[in-house]
């Protein structure tokens, strides 16, 4: 784990130091330091950089996000952390190799976790520009983005969510104009999907204990626009 936390480290530096170089060929010059905000903070100096810089290169979406994704000819992975160790020459190494690099048959130590929390946690206003860049929209890409009517809809306690709602205005909404030529259909049935794979666990395995995994929103679309030539921006304008 520590090799592939290093690696990760190595190429989100490259990355970076790549980014700088190019932006300055355009006289923009990168933050001093990046320091990570919390809570509802976003960090303006990054946002003001890269939505310098996307001006500036007058590059296609696709492209820009390549360049800060760091994909080139040589190296064309999305995400840099998807990266599968070598085998190694050392034979001593090559049992824990084949045990690390398994994709069945593993059975992995469960954590311990907390029942609850004592305190309200952080707020995640700031969530995903230290993973992808946040830009501030002045008619950057403009044919590439979406923009769409901000809904709210109704959270646990006094808490609300704001979301883009891809359905309104009838006839002229994001989903009017998705092409769904080329999606699957998916059925989606949640509590009889997991009620029927209990059943089916417990009629092959009687003496099992059946784990269920779970896993949160951003873990579920992890996957999407994963590919640049289909990555799309989607926006809302918020008055004042």
């Amino acid at each position: 784990m520590t090799t592939l936390e290093q690696l990760s480290e190595h190429c989100r530096t490259g990355i970076e130091q790549d980014l700088i170089a190019v932006a300055a060929t355009f006289g923009i010059a990168a933050p001093l330091k990046r320091t990570e905000q919390h809570g509802s903070l976003i960090d303006e100096e990054m946002v003001n950089f890269h939505s310098s810089l996307a001006i500036a290169s007058g590059k296609p979406l696709a492209d820009f996000v390549r360049l800060v994704r760091g994909q080139t000819a040589a190296d064309p992975r999305p995400n840099k952390d998807m990266y599968e160790l070598p085998r190694p020459k050392d034979p001593a190494l090559h049992e824990a190799w084949g045990r690390w690099m398994t994709s069945s048959k593993m059975e992995p130590l469960q954590s311990g976790y907390r029942t609850g929390h004592r305190d309200r946690p952080p707020d995640r206003g700031t969530t995903g520009q230290f993973t992808n860049p946040f830009l501030k929209y002045d008619g950057i890409f403009a044919k590439e983005v979406y923009i769409s009517v901000v809904g709210v809809v109704d959270k646990d306690g006094t808490d609300i969510r704001i979301i883009d709602d891809y359905s309104f205005p009838d006839g002229a909404s994001i989903n009017d104009f998705t092409d769904r030529s080329n999606l699957p259909v998916i059925s989606y049935s949640p509590p009889g999907d997991i009620a029927r794979r209990i059943f089916e666990l417990r009629r092959q395995y009687s003496n099992v204990r059946i784990l269920i995994l779970l896993g949160d929103v951003s873990g579920a679309f992890r996957h999407v626009s994963i590919c640049a030539d289909h990555a799309h921006m989607f926006a809302f304008v918020i008055d004042g």
